[in-house]
């Protein structure tokens, strides 16, 4: 080869590589623009459903991010925008109540009533979440939703609920405690899962996250000791939270499908889905849902 043709392969080289950069920081600052607008646009549309999505809940209360979103779900319901509302949201290891529980159990101290409250208990994410609520509601005819979180996470939550087959709209919490450093810091995760979201698609992505975190529990199950010999308890599990407007004891455990079921607001209990297991909604008959307590 001689040298103006390695000169010339060099410069294609080159060029080419310029090029994929620029595509790939215009499409990053499109996304994060994306983003961003979505995070200052609210526009719920009446619907058949409202999506709470889960945050942290302490022993059965509900986290500022959490409390944010409910209140904002129950005053969407009180304008009349949708009928019902679902709250999400498992639990991890030594927590005493899922965060839907936690949900479902403050919209009753809000006046919502038991039977226009439903409870996702298993999802882990936002995926997992509303790829459950998807399997069980849209065979009882449940097409559109409105999706409450907070503002960043308007856009992946809307792009997320489309995939699984519903006509979505959003509607943020206006209290969220994402501000500031945190905020932005929420910007830029929600940036980079938006752009991954579109590329691989939101269910591979969660398949591939899955794994990970598969891997990682593996990897710190076999490598990371507490002191003392047993990991020390999180704020939302059973030891007691440092903050002081939590010190009255919770409601027992197994109190909890009682406590739902006679709530004073509602003539019914609210009602549990069950979990999801990556299996598209439309490759799957409606399973059996239980009532609370069942």
């Amino acid at each position: 080869m001689g040298q103006g043709t390695r000169r010339r392969t060099g410069s294609w080289l080159g060029t080419t590589v310029v090029v994929v950069l620029l595509a790939a920081l215009g499409y990053v600052a499109l996304t994060a623009a994306q983003v961003w607008w979505s995070a200052r646009t609210d526009s719920p549309a009446e619907a058949d459903a409202i999506i709470v999505l889960g945050a942290a809940q302490y022993d059965g209360r509900p986290s500022a991010a959490l409390q944010g979103r409910l209140d904002h779900a129950a005053r969407l319901y009180e304008e009349g925008q949708a009928p019902r509302i679902i709250v999400t949201g498992g639990s991890r290891e030594g927590d005493r109540f899922t965060e839907a529980e936690a949900g479902a159990l403050y919209l009753h101290t809000q006046g919502v009533p038991g039977e226009a409250i439903e409870r996702e208990t298993t999802g882990a994410s936002t995926y997992a979440s509303l790829a459950s609520v998807a399997r069980y509601l849209q065979p009882e005819g449940v097409t559109s939703v409105i999706v409450v979180s907070d503002p960043f996470h308007n856009h992946r939550a809307m792009a997320i609920a489309e995939e699984v087959g519903f006509e979505a709209s959003a509607s943020a919490s206006t209290t969220s405690p994402f501000r500031g450093s945190a905020g932005l810091a929420q910007w830029a995760r929600e940036t980079t899962a938006v752009a991954l979201g579109r590329l691989l698609g939101y269910r591979r992505l969660e398949a591939i996250g899955l794994r990970l975190d598969e891997l990682d529990a593996r990897i710190g199950t076999a490598t990371i000791t507490s002191p003392v010999g047993t990991a020390p308890a999180r704020p939302g599990g059973t030891a007691p939270h440092p903050d002081p407007r939590l010190a009255t004891a919770p409601p027992p455990r197994d109190a909890v499908p009682a406590l739902l079921s006679a709530a004073p607001h509602g003539t019914g209990g609210s009602r549990d889905l069950a979990g999801w297991d990556l299996v598209p909604p439309s490759r799957s008959s409606a399973p059996h849902r239980h009532e609370a307590g069942a």
